[in-house]
């Protein structure tokens, strides 16, 4: 028996030949954990929702997120009751000791910085969880516009913007 498979044709490249398939659910409850193996777990808050602060707002987190989650949304929340919303396509506990770091250094034009040294906080003064995991488009679209668009919708839905919160603009450009 002789078989014989054609090679791919441009149709084959740019056209996908299967519908996308729905992210595989986790086996793990929804939520954010620590990790219990990195340098920031003690600032990692384990929740499954989160009472949006300055609203009534009580978001059910979707997936299972730790330390170690790349591509996500994620919220910081002050002993004062502000919320920062940010997002990374790296590992989240990398982005923690970024911000650490800058708070650390005092860097100037960075919200958190600015509201550490304003409220007098320390960096253990701050809780950091993830909000959401992002997933990447069949389609191919720029993961990280998506990723920004979610963060930009996460901060106008739960008005984290100063005076409020500790989110200094939205980018409405990411939406064009």
């Amino acid at each position: 028996m002789i078989a014989n498979k054609r090679e791919k044709n441009l149709r084959d490249l740019l056209v996908p030949s299967a519908l996308p398939t729905k992210p595989k659910k986790d086996i793990k409850p929804p939520g954010h954990y620590p990790c219990r193996s990195c340098s920031v777990c003690n600032v990692n808050r384990k929740t499954t929702s989160i009472e949006i602060p300055n609203t009534d707002i009580k978001y059910e987190l979707k997936s299972y997120t730790n330390c170690k989650t790349e591509g996500v949304i994620y919220a910081v929340l002050c002993s004062c009751n502000k919320m920062y919303i940010g997002k990374t396509i790296r590992p989240f506990n990398r982005r923690i000791i970024e911000h650490k770091s800058a708070i650390k250094r005092r860097i100037p034009g960075k919200p958190m910085v600015e509201h550490t040294i304003a409220a007098n906080h320390q960096f253990n003064d701050y809780k950091f969880f993830v909000i959401q995991k992002g997933h990447k488009n069949w389609r191919g679209e720029d993961f990280d516009k998506m990723l920004l668009r979610l963060e930009q919708k996460f901060i106008y839905q739960f008005k984290t913007m100063e005076p409020l919160g500790l989110n200094t603009a939205i980018e409405f450009s990411v939406f064009l």
